[in-house]
């Protein structure tokens, strides 16, 4: 997985490395540390419906919604993205960038109260990624 160093607001998805389906900026991977180290292993839950802007729910690593609802798309970082099981088969063809945004989490994410939420930056992945990624 690569990192991304800042994310240009007029290009977000620029710098992100191509033919990878989960990636993250600096920033998600410095409040996944903070709330890892404060609530051991979690687990990114992506709730929308929506691609591009939506939240992300953190969660303990063990919480049952994962288990019987979603599907793994990916990790950061050895933290596991869900998406919902009804949504999996729109995932299959995207990119999904782990940003973080000024705001409140979810009232059940664990980055509720810190000040900064997850959300998502996606792309289409071109036909020869998602050949080279077998999906």
């Amino acid at each position: 997985m690569s990192i991304l160093v800042a994310v240009d607001l007029d290009d977000p998805l620029a710098g992100v490395r191509r033919g990878t389906q989960v990636e993250a900026t600096e920033t998600a991977l410095d409040l996944l540390g903070d709330i890892t180290n404060d609530h051991g292993p979690v687990a990114l839950f992506h709730m929308g419906q929506a691609f591009d802007g939506t939240g992300i729910i953190c969660v303990p690593h063990e919480d049952d919604i994962l288990k019987k609802n979603a599907v793994r798309l990916g990790d950061v970082l050895g933290t596991p993205l869900y998406v919902a099981k009804y949504q999996n088969h729109r995932w299959m063809e995207m990119q999904c960038v782990v940003d973080v945004i000024n705001g409140h989490g979810g009232m059940f994410s664990l980055d509720s109260g810190k000040g900064r939420r997850f959300f998502t930056r996606c792309r289409l992945l071109t036909a020869s990624e998602q050949e080279r990624l077998d999906l």
